[in-house]
């Protein structure tokens, strides 16, 4: 395991430094691997990653000032049950001054933990919608590589359309995927980062056959 930063060193062993910075890591438990940054400055911020092998996990960091303001807390209900293969609503209640807001529903507290996971056919297209708050600064990347900030682009030579179709949502169509399509892309709308997982595979097409008597 390691700790990356995009476009800088990584921090290998039990500790070590990245642009300045203290990093401390070590094995909490099983499979979970901890990661201490101390001492953190505003030039901290931007996208590290959790490396293995060939896998790895995006992460992005924003520091800022430490505002003291009133927790707005969501009340819904703790536990539900649902029967498989059923439906399930579960009430989210907010306060009235967030009606014009952003609804998330994520597992985690914060909506920058909302991970996209989405699976797209060898030769066919697919169609991400990416929500933000205001309606310009959109664009479409992939992890260590580039970025789609017009209408129209490409990312490794796969063509990228990109659109409003409506208020606040901001579509993203792939033509042509490939099997190397697949890793980490994000949607960016200034310093906000909502991470996206593509995962190309072929089309398993299935017939069926009728036995004659």
């Amino acid at each position: 395991m390691k700790w990356c930063r995009l476009g800088r060193n990584c921090v290998t062993g039990s500790s070590g430094s990245i642009d300045g910075t203290t990093v401390t890591t070590h094995m909490t438990e099983p499979n979970v691997f901890t990661v201490t940054m101390s001492g953190l400055k505003p030039e901290d911020s931007g996208w590290y990653w959790c490396a293995e092998g060939d896998i790895q996990i995006p992460v992005h960091l924003t520091v800022t000032e430490k505002l003291i303001t009133r927790v707005h807390s969501i009340t819904t209900v703790s536990k539900v049950s649902v029967t498989a293969g059923k439906s399930v609503s579960i009430p989210c209640l907010y306060e009235s001054q967030y009606k014009d807001h952003m609804k998330y529903f994520c597992e985690g507290y914060h909506e920058n933990r909302c991970n996209y996971i989405i699976t797209g056919y060898i030769g066919e297209n697919i169609t991400i919608r990416c929500h933000h708050r205001n309606s310009g600064g959109m664009k479409w990347c992939r992890l260590g590589r580039n970025c789609v900030t017009g209408s129209s682009g490409s990312i490794d030579g796969t063509t990228v359309t990109t659109h409003m179709t409506e208020p606040n949502v901001f579509t993203v169509t792939m033509s042509g995927l490939k099997p190397e399509d697949s890793g980490w892309y994000w949607c960016a709308e200034g310093d906000i980062q909502i991470p996206v997982h593509l995962t190309v595979t072929e089309k398993l097409i299935t017939s069926k056959y009728c036995k004659g008597s």
